[in-house]
């Protein structure tokens, strides 16, 4: 039998709420149950992080613009304006 669930409201800032949207939604999780994971691994002493670092565990990948604008099916410009507006994450690599 499911454990009862009760309502857990908390303020954080946007970046970070938009950084548990982008995540959950990369690990096909609901945001409710990666909560609840960072919750139960920080109140429970020396319990290994139950949260991958990434899809399916493996480690985070730099993908160019493009590389990401044909996995997002999104034209070039269309990510620079979400990398802009802070929807999604990026960073300038070199001279480019």
């Amino acid at each position: 039998m499911a454990e009862t669930r009760t309502a857990f409201f908390v303020r954080i800032p946007a970046s970070r709420a938009r950084q548990l949207d982008s995540r959950a939604h990369a690990l096909g999780r609901t945001k409710q149950d990666l909560v609840n994971d960072l919750l139960e691994s920080a109140l429970t002493p020396d319990a290994p992080s139950p949260v991958p670092s990434g899809p399916k565990g493996e480690a985070d990948e730099v993908l160019t613009r493009t590389e990401l604008a044909s996995l997002l099916k999104l034209d070039d410009d269309a990510v620079l304006v979400r990398v802009h507006s802070g929807e999604l994450p990026g960073r300038r690599f070199g001279a480019g």
